[in-house]
């Protein structure tokens, strides 16, 4: 009622309503308040003194930087135009950023296809701060929004999180972040806004148009491309002469027909049997490589014909300690399907809810829902019309069709909607249940023992203290498909309360953690 206007709630009768009992004399009085305002025994000679300077809370509030300002600094030692540009030609966007004087050029780049023309222009405006760190600097940008980022939207950005006034996430927030921390970079800042594309004559038109020129010509140059670094895959070569420890040499003359060559024992298959640690060496060589699942791994040391003393299960130790495969590869979990208990007897156990129904369909004008009470022992259906969906409704259905015909239930299950936990007023109806309610406590401690109920069943087996992979629901480009790992710090029965995560989160969205891969990450922090 507080968060919506009076004209919702407050009509004119009952502001009519309202005032009458303000001017009846019998119910209301009116005296002097004899309440002490604390405020008033606090001392403060000066009372025509300010309280505060506003310039200064506005400066404070909603600047980021306090001495940046949006006026030219007299002893610049540079002074630098910024522009970024975004264009289509011949179906293909392309888009680029420049940072000028107004002779020379100081930096100008590609950027890749899809940069918007805001990203571009903050890109710029970074780049521009990023090279003029530590000296006094005058940046020109044409661009309302990197010019009220820098001056008015970081401060507001830095309170509320990065997230618009609906809660969103901004756009271009790396780009963003980027900006604010190097706004710090130059000793003395001014960023001053121009209009664009003006045809005067003057330092600031002239070095507005080479900024954007600039960022035109260089976007239609190639752009230029990262390159990724491999893992190493180790050496290609065995050594010389292998380590076998004694226990493996044992191990390893107990087989029958194997042989030795030059220091180098072999399987009667020709398969060349390698040390415990150099064996793990190579799979994990292999697999950061590759990143092949313990399927194709086998296959290939298999083929390789090389033999690893239970090597199944260290390739399988090794795929699952592979934190890369856990966070990209996709796994359907397997979600155990919900079960209802089945009652032991006819009417012990009853499951009820509301549907809707089209009124007048089944002979009933005003009847809109229809209760519907299933037997969990043999599936036998009660069915009632009714014209609310309310917790009355279905005490007094219980009260005058179930209780009476088949006995007083050992349980009732519901969805637990607001038809079956609400509170309701009929003092009938409660005295009733009241009744029923001492009678159900003298009845059923006598038969806790027939119907007592089995464990219940654990949906999943995470525990306080366990480490888990999220699922990655908005997932972008190139993102692995989990993310974490995070540390499990409480359960439910159907969900789990992470560390880093306000939300709780199903236990069908979470795969376990191998601890060997995050002992070093995250334990031994």
């Amino acid at each position: 009622v507080l968060k919506q206007p009076p004209d919702r709630w407050l009509s004119n009768t009952r502001m009519t309503h309202y005032q009458s009992l303000l001017l009846n004399p019998p119910r209301v009085r009116f005296h002097p308040s004899a309440a002490l305002n604390p405020a008033t025994l606090l001392p403060d000679p000066d009372l025509g003194a300010p309280l505060h300077d506003c310039a200064g809370i506005l400066e404070q509030v909603h600047g980021f930087r306090t001495d940046l300002t949006d006026r030219p600094l007299p002893d610049a030692e540079a002074t630098w135009f910024t522009d970024g540009s975004s264009f289509v030609r011949d179906g293909h966007r392309y888009a680029g950023a420049a940072v000028v004087t107004e002779t020379d050029t100081v930096w100008a780049e590609a950027l890749p296809s899809g940069t918007s023309a805001q990203r571009a222009e903050l890109i710029a405006l970074t780049k521009a701060l990023m090279l003029g760190a530590g000296k006094r600097l005058n940046i020109y940008t044409d661009s309302r929004y990197a010019f009220a980022t820098a001056h008015i939207h970081g401060a507001i950005y830095q309170e509320r999180g990065l997230l618009t006034a609906e809660g969103r996430t901004i756009k271009n927030k790396q780009e963003i972040l980027n900006l604010l921390t190097a706004l710090w970079l130059p000793a003395k800042l001014a960023i001053i806004h121009c209009q664009g594309h003006q045809k005067a004559d003057n330092p600031v038109a002239r070095g507005n148009r080479k900024a954007d020129q600039a960022a035109k010509a260089v976007a239609l140059t190639p752009v230029p491309t990262m390159t990724i670094q491999l893992p190493d895959p180790g050496d290609p070569v065995l050594p010389d002469q292998p380590k076998y420890s004694q226990e493996e040499l044992q191990r390893i003359k107990k087989l029958p027909m194997a042989q030795e060559i030059k220091g180098w024992w072999y399987t009667p298959n020709k398969e060349l049997v390698l040390p415990d640690q150099l064996g793990v060496s190579i799979l994990e060589h292999m697999h950061r490589s590759t990143h092949m699942g313990a399927r194709k791994l086998k296959d290939l040391i298999r083929h390789a014909g090389i033999k690893i003393h239970q090597q199944d299960t260290k390739i399988e130790q090794v795929v699952s300690a592979c934190k890369t495969c856990q966070l990209t590869n996709a796994r359907a979990t397997s979600n155990k399907k919900g079960t209802r208990l089945r009652g032991t007897r006819p009417g012990a156990q009853w499951e009820v809810d509301f549907t809707e129904v089209k009124p007048g369909k089944y002979g009933y004008k005003y009847y809109k829902y229809l209760l519907v009470f299933t037997d969990a022992f043999s599936g036998w259906v009660e069915a009632y019309p009714t014209k609310h969906e309310t917790a009355q409704m279905v005490a007094k259905k219980l009260l005058e069709d179930i209780l009476p015909r088949y006995g007083f239930p050992a349980m009732v299950g519901s969805d637990n909607g607001p038809a079956f936990i609400s509170q309701f007023k009929d003092q009938e109806l409660f005295l009733s249940l009241r009744g029923l309610q001492r009678a159900h406590e003298d009845i059923w401690p006598r038969l806790r023992a027939i119907y007592e109920a089995g464990p219940t069943p654990t949906p999943h087996q995470y525990r306080p203290g366990d480490w888990v992979y999220i699922k990655r629901h908005h997932r972008e480009t190139l993102e692995p498909h989990q993310k974490g790992a995070y540390i499990v710090v409480l359960t439910t029965p159907t969900a789990l309360k992470v560390d880093g995560i306000a939300t709780w989160v199903h236990h069908t969205h979470v795969r376990p953690v191998d601890p060997c891969s995050i002992r070093k990450d995250f334990v031994t922090r």
